[in-house]
């Protein structure tokens, strides 16, 4: 079995014991708000950015742990994940009418049409995604912002310092390619960024659509 299979079946598992009915899956690692560094991330990216005429988009939104601040703040927010347990686990948590929730498991999203996004976010996701699902993620976010839309992404990097890098979990990409991969897309880094060397290490970063 594969690291991407033994994942989903992990995630299976979850939601075959109905848990994500009553616990916000992807939260293991803490809730936002009772976590000091998930509020910097809240306070100063995610709200930072967003208005009440975007049309957002979350890659990874798992059971809505950021995604609940996207409600009665935007226009819109498109939630995407791997599996079809996201709705009824966020519908859970927050049933907010401007959320729509897509599975896509190959990093395609046919449901976005091209420049129609403001605002993309991802923490907690990409640092899992093997190659051809990280590169396709990004070229469809790329397609889908709106000329001046903002990306804010979360990947994994490597630091020396990092306290337990974890190559079996996290996938690890240098910035050099990851800022190709943007270029590529039609983005490139407006120079902000937070870097996480303790723990498995870590980088969040904002591009912008040309």
């Amino acid at each position: 079995m594969t690291l991407a299979e033994a994942k989903a079946a992990d995630l299976s598992h979850f939601v075959e014991s109905g848990r994500y009915l009553t616990e916000i899956y992807s939260a293991a690692w803490g809730h936002v708000d009772s976590h000091p560094q998930y509020q910097s991330i809240l306070n100063e990216w995610l709200l930072a950015t967003i208005k009440p005429q975007d049309v957002v988009l979350e890659i990874g939104a798992g059971g809505g742990r950021w995604s609940r601040n996207f409600a009665n703040r935007v226009a819109h927010a498109f939630l995407v994940d791997g599996t079809p347990a996201l709705e009824p686990a966020i519908r859970q948590q927050n049933d907010w009418q401007g959320f729509s929730y897509h599975v896509s498991t190959d990093g395609m999203m046919p449901f976005l049409e091209t420049g129609s996004i403001d605002y993309c976010f991802s923490f907690d996701t990409f640092v899992h995604f093997e190659t051809p699902l990280f590169e396709t993620y990004i070229t469809e976010i790329g397609r889908s912002l709106k000329k001046g839309g903002l990306f804010h992404l979360h990947y994994a990097r490597y630091w020396p310092e990092n306290e337990s890098p974890d190559p079996r979990d996290f996938t690890y990409r240098d910035e050099p390619l990851v800022e190709r991969l943007l270029i590529n897309a039609g983005m490139y880094l407006t120079g902000k960024r937070q870097e996480y060397h303790s723990g498995n290490g870590s980088l969040l970063t904002e591009a912008m659509k040309r």
